[in-house]
């Protein structure tokens, strides 16, 4: 059903255009998140095009139709995570669903774990603004434990980890 997969250069604008909804599916649903940091200007077209380059960016894929379903950067090492550099993370960044693409989300996480597993990752780390409470829950659904707290800009958020 999804195949998460290095985006390709190709894709970027389709990628990027998934975040440009997400903003405005936000300020539609009343939900201050990416649409109060200014979001697009801090991570423009050309830092996907440098993560795609530096082949850091994923898209999930539908199989059957090959639309691009979501995104996300997973990174080796996160400076938010002070001195947990030691243990052997991903740290997922810029996770984004297209709307309405229900399950997206799970398969991301649920195959970006795999492929951290298959490297011999112990744990999945991500953070989540910490003022979007169903978005909280449903990290806790998925299994992603708080373990503290960060500050990126305007951000506020909630640091979250699942062991693999």
């Amino acid at each position: 059903m999804w195949e998460l997969r290095l985006a390709r250069q190709d894709e970027l604008e389709k990628i990027f255009a998934l975040y440009a909804a997400r903003v405005r599916w936000m300020d539609a649903a009343g939900i201050h998140q990416w649409n109060d940091t200014k979001y697009l200007e801090r991570f423009p077209l050309g830092y996907y095009e440098d993560m795609q380059k530096r082949k850091l960016l994923y898209a999930l894929a539908d199989e059957q139709s090959g639309a691009i379903c979501g995104a996300a950067v997973l990174l080796a090492q996160d400076e938010r995570w002070d001195g947990s550099l030691q243990k052997r993370a991903w740290y997922v960044h810029n996770f984004v669903t297209a709307v309405g693409a229900s399950g997206a989300g799970k398969a991301i996480l649920r195959e970006a774990r795999k492929l951290a597993s298959s490297r011999s990752m112990e744990r999945m780390r991500l953070d989540c603004a910490d003022g979007n409470a169903r978005l909280n829950a449903w990290y806790d659904s998925q299994g992603d434990v708080p373990c503290g707290t960060c500050t990126d800009g305007p951000c506020h958020g909630i640091l979250r980890e699942k062991l693999l």
